[in-house]
C-alpha cells in the first residue's frame, strides 16, 4: 500500500530556546507499507536540535515501521532550526510585494500634434 503517515514532533528544540525559529518542511511522510504495519503517526523527538541543525528523511527512517519504505529522497529536509537572521530574511522575501508593470498608454491625437 502507498499512504502518508503523519509526523508528530515532540519536545522543544534547544535552538528555539536560544532564539531560533523552527521550520517544518514535511508534516507527513509518504510510504510504501504492508497493511499489517500501518501506524497512526510517527513520533519524532526534536528536543536535541540546536541552532542551524536539521533532520532529513534519512535521520527518521529508523522510526518507520519494519516494512515501510519512504517515498521521499533521503536528503529531503523534514525540520530545521534556523538562526533569527536567516528566518527574518526568509520572511521578508516572502512578504515582498509584487509590483505591477507600468501601463503604457497610447498617445492621444493631441499628444501627437504637440510632438
Amino acid at each position: 500500500m502507498h499512504l502518508r503517515i503523519p509526523l508528530e514532533f515532540e519536545g522543544e528544540p534547544l535552538g528555539v530556546t536560544q532564539g531560533g525559529y523552527l521550520n517544518t518542511y514535511v508534516h507527513e511522510i509518504p510510504v510504501a507499507i504492508l497493511p499489517s504495519d500501518i501506524v497512526d503517526s510517527i513520533k519524532v523527538d526534536i528536543s536535541a536540535l540546536k541552532l542551524g541543525e536539521s533532520l532529513s528523511v534519512s535521520d527518521i527512517k529508523n522510526l518507520l515501521p519494519k516494512s515501510a519504505e519512504s517515498l521521499l529522497e533521503d536528503e529531503e529536509l523534514v525540520i530545521s532550526v534556523v538562526e533569527p537572521k536567516a528566518a527574518e530574511v526568509t520572511e521578508e522575501t516572502q512578504e515582498e510585494e509584487i509590483t505591477e508593470p507600468e501601463v503604457i498608454q497610447e498617445k492621444s491625437a493631441q499628444d501627437m500634434k504637440e510632438e
